[in-house]
Parts: C-alpha cells; sequence; structure tokens
C-alpha cells in the first residue's frame, strides 16, 4: 500500500476494531456478540481493560485479532504480548495471532514468526513468557 492508502486505512478502522474484524479479518459478523464487542471499545477506549471471563468466551481468540488490529491501525506501534508460559505464549495467543493474520481477507504483509510480527524497524508485535522456560531458563 501506497502511504496514502496506509493512512486512510489506519484512519477508517483505528476507532472501529469490529469493523476491522469483520472487514480485514475472518471473523464473520454473526460471531461478534455483545461481551466481545464491549472488550474491544474498552481497548479502543481505555489505557487499561480487564476481562473476567470464565473458559472458551473467545478470550485468546479476541486478544489474538486485536494485537492485530492495533499494531496495523496505530503507526508506529509496538505491542507486547505476555503469559505465564511460553506454550500460553506460543500455543495459544500467538497461535491465534498466526491464525488471524494468514486467513485476514486482505494481504496483512510483515514478517511473522513464533511470537513476533515485524512490520518496520520499530512497528512490531512480540511475545514473551513472564516465566522462564524451565530448560534454558530464559
Amino acid at each position: 500500500m501506497r502511504s496514502q492508502e496506509v493512512f486512510n486505512f489506519q484512519k477508517k478502522y483505528r476507532n472501529d476494531p469490529v469493523g476491522f474484524f469483520t472487514d480485514c479479518l475472518d471473523v464473520e459478523p454473526k460471531h461478534i456478540w455483545s461481551k466481545m464487542t464491549e472488550v474491544l471499545l474498552s481497548v479502543r477506549d481505555n489505557r487499561k481493560t480487564a476481562v473476567k471471563a470464565g473458559h472458551s468466551v473467545s478470550k485468546s481468540y479476541s486478544s489474538g485479532r486485536l494485537v492485530l488490529w492495533f499494531l496495523y491501525c496505530f503507526y508506529p506501534s509496538t505491542v507486547i504480548t505476555s503469559a505465564p508460559s511460553n506454550t500460553q505464549v506460543e500455543e495459544i495467543l500467538w497461535r491465534e495471532i498466526r491464525d488471524a493474520h494468514s486467513k485476514a481477507k486482505i494481504p496483512l504483509g510483515g514478517n511473522l514468526t513464533h511470537t513476533k510480527l515485524e512490520l518496520a524497524e520499530k512497528w512490531f508485535a512480540y511475545g514473551f513468557s513472564t516465566r522462564p522456560d524451565t530448560v534454558t531458563q530464559q
């Protein structure tokens, strides 16, 4: 995309994470439910958002896609994700990010690895564990 197209894209979706999910990513409008919308808008409108929820209510699914929304709609941005274990980082949250990136309705671009998506030198998302790996202690 040219710089003006990028600017227009970011301007359009910066205030519309739901639209980004449905227009740009792999989310069908019928799968957007009220609590998901509430979380998306809270992330858009607040510096901090906490989600109290049980299992299988789309927290990881939504979070992975929120990472992409923020990264692509706020240039330049650094998006840091974390979880208690490396397995949770790579196999839960970043699996959702990789899945959404690969199934996006528009080409998102960037260099995507297991825990990093880099668009430019200072424009990237990165995931890490808050506990050291049991093998490498890193």
